[in-house]
């Protein structure tokens, strides 16, 4: 029986990353039902709506990031394929380890700048969106507070991507398991407070203190040698990165209104109980979606690391083998999602929105997950691939949801828009695939 087991986790590619990604996804759903209530105790129904609105607009760091946290991945990974970590020291051809740093050294100094831009990025947004709202003198500290937390943010997930690309993939998914699980409790402490909508901000705080904290001292005697360490051959990573970062950042900024635009919009047009409805209802789809985008994006360093190593055929292998596992999981958590609202289990479907919205984003979903993989493979060659479908697929989100929002009060016939978007998108961008993968 336990050969089996172990034959059946070897053909689903279930390893000791995927099993930590799958129990930050399984604490997600176990944390939503029990966030769920206790903001639908300690909120009241405008406040559910600015909190998910919050969320969304937090989203907005990806303004000032521009997708550079999957660029570090990519091009750490490239570097370190050729060489290895002993007691704390990057040992290898000194020519390669001069590089990694350097490229360790450029990607903090980027940062120094990216994360203030991003605040005030959150901030300046937030204060524009929530204009009759958020001038009260307690709301706009609210909003400060949390815009702080979100910038703070940047610096757990370039932690989180220097980790990956040095092929640590476990142990940054064990640092962002344990750092989850506090915070969450910090956040539920506060909400049983009631301390409102402060608790996104304190929340988001503890997390950039407690993963920070942990990081720091699991890999002290790396992270000093990476930082005091004497380059002999400097590399220009600028010119490198930059013209691949350009074509991230519109792809990542289009990415915001394809992935988060939906619930500040239901928002603008349809108040907050309706985007309260909504938003809890894309938390758990997201969830699922996440979960099965992790059969793929936990792979992204060894994809990279084969890739550099020229061993195309058997990335695009593994490839193919990883991505099936993660179509099938999708389709099977949405089936018991769906099954589960219609069952009533807890009595919390008029919590979600209706089963024809609930299903319909679901398909959508599906289309994103699979071109998401797609692109995830095709970055490994340090492509680009999917930028202007994305800018076209965002374009046209943004114009079905305030067309059908606004003129016919329809949130189902947007999402129906944006499904045959996602749809369109992904047609598109299986050819773009089958073309690439014959190049390379």
């Amino acid at each position: 029986m336990i050969k089996r087991i172990h034959q059946l986790s070897l053909y689903l590619n279930i390893d000791q990353s995927l099993i930590l990604t799958t129990l930050i996804k399984i604490w997600s759903l176990v944390k939503l039902p029990v966030t769920l209530i206790l903001i639908t105790q300690y909120l009241n129904s405008t406040d559910r709506g600015y909190w998910y609105t919050f969320q969304s607009l937090g989203a907005l760091t990806v303004f000032a990031e521009m997708g550079f946290t999957s660029i570090v991945v990519q091009f750490i990974s490239h570097e370190f394929a050729h060489l290895k970590i002993e007691k704390g020291e990057i040992v290898g051809n000194i020519n390669r380890v001069d590089r990694l740093v350097s490229l360790f050294k450029f990607v903090i100094k980027r940062y120094l700048y990216i994360i203030p831009l991003s605040i005030v990025i959150i901030l300046l947004i937030g204060l524009v969106f929530f204009p009759n709202y958020l001038y009260v003198k307690e709301n706009i500290f609210k909003w400060f507070l949390y815009a702080i937390s979100g910038g703070l943010a940047l610096v757990v997930s370039l932690i989180m991507s220097i980790l990956q690309g040095l092929n640590k993939v476990e142990d940054s998914l064990l640092i962002n398991l344990f750092s989850g699980i506090i915070s969450t409790l910090v956040l539920w402490l506060c909400l049983y407070f009631k301390l409102g909508l402060w608790s996104l901000g304190f929340s988001g705080l503890s997390y950039f203190l407690i993963c920070t904290s942990i990081t720091l001292y699991q890999n002290n005697t790396l992270i000093s040698r990476l930082f005091f360490y004497k380059i002999n051959t400097k590399h220009d990573w600028g010119n490198e990165i930059n013209s691949l970062q350009l074509k991230y950042s519109i792809s990542w900024i289009a990415g915001y209104f394809i992935f988060s635009f939906i619930v500040p919009v239901t928002m603008y047009f349809n108040g907050p109980i309706i985007a309260g409805k909504i938003g809890i209802t894309i938390a758990v789809a997201s969830a699922i979606l996440q979960l099965a985008h992790s059969w793929v994006s936990n792979k992204t360093p060894l994809l990279n690391i084969l890739i550099s190593k020229n061993k195309a055929i058997h990335a695009r292998l593994y490839f193919n083998k990883i991505n099936r596992n993660s179509i099938f999981f999708f389709i099977l958590a949405s089936a018991v999602f769906v099954i589960f609202l219609e069952i009533n289990f807890i009595n919390y479907k008029d919590k979600f929105s209706s089963t024809n919205i609930v299903v319909t984003l679901l398909l959508a979903e599906l289309g994103k997950l699979v071109l998401g993989n797609w692109a995830i493979y095709l970055r490994a060659f340090k492509t680009e691939p999917y930028l202007k479908i994305t800018v076209i697929n965002s374009i046209s989100t943004i114009i079905a949801f305030v067309v059908f929002l606004k003129y016919y009060n329809s949130l189902f016939y947007a999402l129906i828009l944006f499904m045959i978007i996602q749809y369109i998108s992904l047609f598109y961008g299986y050819k773009i695939f089958i073309k690439k993968i014959r190049c390379f």
